[in-house]
């Protein structure tokens, strides 16, 4: 029963290069939840815009057929027109940023991101090193796996992904430093 039960996986120790690729992916699964925040921020406030002046339009709209509420005043065709303008420019704005679809594709992508770290750090399997082999070649193939899923199906090539942000993002304070960063990226590129 003890061999084909292992209770602890976890390993004695971990490499440089586990722990490195380890505080890299931290790092990355914190940018992107800042960066799914932020999205969906700005998601909620174009949404928010669209709403309060379509109800604007509705409201001038309407109020425009009882002749009674505007016999002094002569423009309110400028206003509902200027409105009208407003609503179109904010449905443009909206689909340029594709804040939405962003936001979702960020925080799906953090979590999976997430699950890959838990993985590792508990070794099961794909990174259980009795069964398939080095678990840091398999975590650096992961996260790079990881990262070109990201770019390719979130639109977020356009993004910040890979800019330099305050401490403050870095939620499980693993902000890298400078002489770090060289370090962290070249083992996940494999040199």
């Amino acid at each position: 029963v003890r061999e084909i039960v292992r209770l602890d996986r976890l390993p004695g120790k971990t490499s440089l290069e586990g722990l490195s690729l380890v505080q890299e992916a931290w790092c990355e699964y914190d940018v992107a939840m800042y960066l799914a925040n932020r999205y969906k921020l700005i998601s909620k406030l174009l949404f928010a815009l669209q709403l309060i002046i379509g109800w604007a339009v509705v409201v001038v709209g309407t109020s425009s057929s009882k002749p009674q509420l505007f016999t002094r005043w002569e423009h309110w065709k400028d206003v509902l027109f200027a409105l009208t303008v407003s609503a179109t420019l904010i449905m443009s704005i909206d689909a340029l940023f594709n804040a939405k679809a962003r936001w979702r594709q960020l925080r799906s992508a953090a979590g999976s991101l997430e699950g890959i770290i838990f993985l590792y750090r508990t070794r099961v399997e794909p990174f259980d090193s009795k069964i398939e082999g080095d678990p840091e070649a398999q975590l650096r193939d992961a996260l790079v796996r990881w990262r070109e899923d990201l770019i390719a199906s979130g639109d977020l090539q356009l993004s910040a992904l890979m800019k330099t942000y305050p401490a403050h993002v870095y939620r499980h304070h693993q902000h890298p430093s400078r002489s770090e960063e060289r370090t962290v990226s070249n083992l996940s590129r494999g040199e």
